[in-house]
């Protein structure tokens, strides 16, 4: 966990705020240290705005691609909405 991570996290802790990160020991450490603290993934953002917005599946397919270019970040076969994923991304 680095120090953006720890800041964010005491912040959370003390704001009684959720924090947004994919980063698995940031994930690990604030589970085990503070558990109140609610954690959030890039795909539970994602897929939050998506079914709010009723986005059409274009964009969110679109969404997705600039979420993996941009971010280089794909979730993983453990993550919750790994399938959700692979239903607008493909195999």
């Amino acid at each position: 966990m680095d120090d953006g991570e720890a800041v964010t996290g005491a912040l959370a802790i003390h704001t009684h705020a959720a924090v947004a990160t994919d980063d698995a020991k940031a994930r690990r450490v604030l589970r085990q240290h503070a558990p109140q603290v609610p954690l959030v993934s890039t795909m539970e953002i994602v897929k939050q705005w998506a079914e709010r917005t009723g986005a059409p599946r274009d964009e969110v397919r679109a969404t997705l691609i600039n979420v993996a270019r941009g971010a280089t970040f794909y979730p993983g076969r453990p993550d919750a909405l790994h399938e959700w994923w692979r239903g607008f991304m493909g195999p």
